[in-house]
């Protein structure tokens, strides 16, 4: 009996723990990131366009309806945003598009 009562305490206090290591992993890596490449993130107002070949989107994502996820509706709003600014003549799609109904490119 005494020791299903001490299985019992240690095993909420185990995946506490445990829980707390993956959280301060998760934000360990995420301050990481963030601080070692603010200096390499601009703003649009900040960068010269003059020498740009073309504007690459980058794929991130479709929803089941087709639709962009978020970040890929960002990324093409800036994008048309560029173009129509007439930073450049081209712009370059990336994305998945290896299967079936799943079409990042032409979304």
């Amino acid at each position: 009996m005494k020791k299903q009562r001490r299985t019992n305490r240690i095993i909420p206090k185990v995946v506490s723990i445990i829980a707390a290591v993956i959280f301060l992993s998760v934000a360990v890596i995420n301050l990481f990131v963030c601080l070692s490449t603010h200096n390499r993130i601009f703003d649009v107002d900040e960068i010269d366009f003059e020498s740009a070949d073309c504007i690459l989107v980058l794929g991130a994502g479709v929803r089941n309806d087709g639709s962009p996820c978020h970040m890929l509706e960002d990324r093409l709003l800036v994008g048309i945003e560029l173009y129509k600014n007439r930073v450049c003549d081209t712009i370059l799609m990336s994305g998945d598009h290896g299967r079936a109904g799943y079409d990042e490119v032409n979304t």
